[in-house]
């Protein structure tokens, strides 16, 4: 619960930021017209950095999240890990669960990883965590270094671990690779 709200004042935070960024931009434009028109036409703006960062921070984030709730909440009664019931109840339906957050071939890595066996229901996982290096542990985006450009960005930990986010077809990101110290 307390992930979630953090995760919403995070969302909210950025998205007054983009908001602040925005108006002042527009209040820049509309105070010196003359200037605007005069100037020679230029491509069009590339994402702003901090922007690209906080989405690719954020695809991080739900990333990490989401394959925790699908391999490490459910257990049996004797206390085995399982995979999540009320996501995922075959191991196609698993990865079809996470490629939403993960490119595809990262997916395979982690349900590889995690489901050794499908074939008796519940399906048994991994206890220990695909991701050591959590970017969940990071208070914010403060707390990551980021490189690469807006189509590629690499958010190196300060325990060492490495998420890549790549934009997919639909300019979102997804986290490409998870690299653990």
């Amino acid at each position: 619960m307390y992930k979630k709200a953090m995760l919403g004042a995070l969302i909210l935070s950025l998205s007054l930021f983009a908001a602040a960024c925005s108006s002042d931009k527009k209040n820049a434009e509309s105070a010196s017209p003359t200037q605007s028109a005069s100037a020679a036409p230029t491509a069009a703006p590339t994402e702003d950095a901090a922007m690209y960062q906080a989405k690719a921070y954020i695809a991080g984030r739900l990333a990490e999240e989401k394959i925790g709730q699908l391999f490490g909440q459910e257990t049996t009664e004797d206390g085995k890990p399982v995979l999540n019931p009320n996501i995922a109840t075959t191991k196609a339906a698993a990865v079809d669960f996470l490629n939403a957050y993960l490119d595809p071939a990262l997916t395979d890595k982690v349900v590889a990883y995690y489901i050794a066996d499908d074939s008796k229901a519940p399906i048994l996982v991994k206890a220990e965590p695909f991701v050591t290096a959590s970017i969940l542990a990071t208070a914010s985006k403060d707390d990551v270094t980021f490189s690469g450009t807006a189509d590629e960005v690499k958010m190196t930990l300060k325990d060492g671990g490495v998420y890549t986010a790549k934009k997919n077809a639909d300019g979102n990101y997804i986290i490409s690779d998870i690299a653990n110290p």
